[in-house]
This record gives structure tokens, sequence and C-alpha cells, in this order.
């Protein structure tokens, strides 16, 4: 098999490893047609990667050096079966058709399964993910952590956008945005709400809708840990009321919080 880097031509059977022309391509491909993968560094981290493939090629994509050659590693170990402590172990002589391959790897979440997802019945990469204009560095985290989780669970990446934009039915609203209020909240508080196909998760600041987030992504997402627990299939209900849950912050629920009431000092 020959080896090629940089430029060359076009082959009917190949092996595109990084971060190349043909990867690009082929990303822009699978998003029109609804996305399986990306090679957004953002999305797949330091180390991560996406092993795909189409009818006549493999593909190992990864957004830098590092996360090129943990796809590589895999590939050899995982697909073809290659002992690479132990060159004269037995290997596997035939590699299953490339339909079967699709991996994610982030070095954010551990999901063993490629995930399909849905809210409200509509596939999850049709939602958006959207955060206050305007919006702190610390709230923008908390938007972008829930499109890796997402991600990295589906190999969706849904689009992220501040509320300027115009407003669509699926969208995932992070904080106080202009199709969402806190006003009503009390003080160290947060929600997990679903309102008509929307999501909203939201606190008093940043630090609190950080707190709604990490409760979304265990109780919707099934994360715990650092690792997706559900199965192949999940399926988020989000019709009116399908869940709606407000939680206080004390000081019970963590030694790092910048707000601090008599009512909750005197709870100690």
């Amino acid at each position: 098999m020959p080896l090629y880097y940089g430029e060359a031509n076009y082959s009917d059977k190949e092996i595109v490893v990084g971060n190349t022309n043909m990867t690009i391509g082929e990303h822009k491909k699978r998003v029109a047609a609804g996305g399986t993968y990306v090679v957004e560094e953002e999305l797949l981290g330091a180390g991560g990667f996406v092993i795909t493939s189409t009818e006549d090629r493999y593909i190992l994509a990864a957004a830098n050096e590092l996360g090129a050659n943990n796809a590589g590693e895999y590939f050899l170990r995982v697909c073809l079966g290659v002992d690479l402590l132990d060159r004269d172990a037995p290997k596997r002589t035939t590699l299953s058709a490339p339909a079967e391959v699709s991996v994610i790897k982030t070095d954010y979440l551990d999901c063993p399964v490629l995930v399909t997802a849905d809210i409200a019945g509509t596939d999850i990469g049709g939602y958006r993910v959207i955060y206050p204009e305007g919006a702190s560095e610390d709230l923008i985290e908390c938007a972008q952590t829930v499109r890796r989780y997402i991600f990295a669970m589906t190999g969706k990446a849904l689009e992220l956008s501040d509320d300027s934009s115009e407003p669509s039915e699926r969208e995932i609203l992070i904080g106080e945005t202009n199709r969402s209020s806190v006003s009503s909240l009390p003080d160290l508080s947060y929600t997990v709400k679903a309102d008509g196909g929307k999501i909203i998760l939201a606190g008093k600041n940043a630090y609190l809708t950080r707190k709604a987030v990490d409760r979304f992504a265990a109780d919707q997402l099934k994360i715990a840990d650092g690792t997706y627990t559900g199965g192949s299939v999940l399926h988020i209900d989000a019709g009116d009321g399908a869940f709606e849950s407000a939680f206080s912050y004390t000081l019970r629920d963590g030694l790092d919080a910048s707000v601090y009431t008599m009512d909750n000092l005197k709870a100690l």
C-alpha cells in the first residue's frame, strides 16, 4: 500500500488520516446530509478523533497530530486487531464492511456507543444551542459544554449562536435569553425545564447555569462521572411540562459557592 502526504491523486481505495482535504470534503457532505462527524478541535478536544467510512474509504479524522496518532492506533488495535506490543501475535485478516465502522472518541466524555438521539421526536441534530447576546465566557462555556456532550454521543454538531439570531422551534436555551427568563427564580436557584419543544437550562448567574447544565446532563443525557450510561437510542421528551424542576443551591452543594446568605450560614 503506497503512503502519501500533502497532495496526492484521488484514489478509489484509501485510508484517509487526519484533517485532510478529503476529510473536509466528506465532512461537508455528511453535514449537509445530517452529519455524522466533524473535525473541529473545539468538539474533538486535544486528542479526540472520529473513525468512519464511505463505501470505498476509511476516514480517520482528527483536528491535530495527537488526535491523528490516537486514531491510527485505535484503527490498528481495534478495527484491524493488531497487537501493537506483539507483532507476531495473530491478526484479523479481514476488516468489517466500512459502514460498520463509526467511532467517536473525545477527551471529555467516554461514550461506548454511537447514540441515535431525539428531543420530542425531532432528531437532536436539528436543535440549536442558544446563549444570551453579550454573555460572559463562563456562560458561553456552559453552552459549549452542552454542544460537546451531544457531539460526543451522537456525532451531530449542533449550531451554536447567541439570541440575536432568529428564533426557531427547536432550541436549547442557556441562561437568561430573550426567549427565556430567570426573574421568577429565587436567589441561588436554577431550573431545568421543557417548554413547547424547547429546553431551558438557566440559573441566576453563570455558576448556577452550569449547575443546570450538569443536572440536564445527568438526568436527560444519562451522563455520570464523564461517562454516557444509556443505550444506543436516547429519547428526551420535551413537550410542555415533560420535565420541569427548580433547584435551590446551598452551601451543602459545594464549598466553592461565591454567594453566601445569612440563611445559608445559619443552616451550617
